[in-house]
């Protein structure tokens, strides 16, 4: 059967999320927090401009924040602007990052995966969701012929 141009064109644009995706697993695997690994990549124009990955800090209790909030602190003392870039994170967003992936002005949020604590791993997705952010799992990207 003939792929179509679409079809092509969605098979690359998931095999290039993969790619990342991986990079910002490889990133988490560097965290010394044992209960959960997080990472963060901010991507733009196909080149990475920030990563970040949890670690203990003191007055930092929030491990799934903390591989974002470092990725946006590198930012800020960076040259790079986080506007329209493309946000890689091991878990979906808290709503205290996803206010601050807003403010960062941010073109949409990929995670690999819902995060730990069932009673508040949508409520960062909905909010940027509803702030127009979109945001995806990597496993809602995979085109339909990879199923088989």
């Amino acid at each position: 059967m003939d792929k179509t141009e679409l079809e092509r064109k969605n098979e690359r644009y998931y095999d290039v999320c993969c790619n990342y995706m991986r990079a910002t697993q490889a990133l988490a695997e560097r965290s010394d927090n044992i209960a959960v690994k997080t990472g963060c990549l901010f991507v733009k124009h196909g080149n990475i401009i920030s990563f970040g990955f949890d670690s203990k800090q003191p007055k930092l209790d929030n491990p799934f924040g903390s591989a974002a909030l470092n990725a946006i602190c590198k930012l800020a003392v960076s040259s790079e602007s986080s506007a329209g870039a493309t946000v890689f994170l091991t878990h979906a967003p808290s709503n205290k990052i996803a206010t601050l992936l807003l403010m960062c002005n941010v073109k949409d949020v990929i995670y690999n995966e819902l995060g730990v604590r069932k009673d508040i791993r949508d409520d960062g997705v909905t909010l940027l969701n509803e702030n127009g952010v979109p945001t995806k799992s990597l496993s809602s990207l995979k085109p339909h012929h990879y199923y088989k």
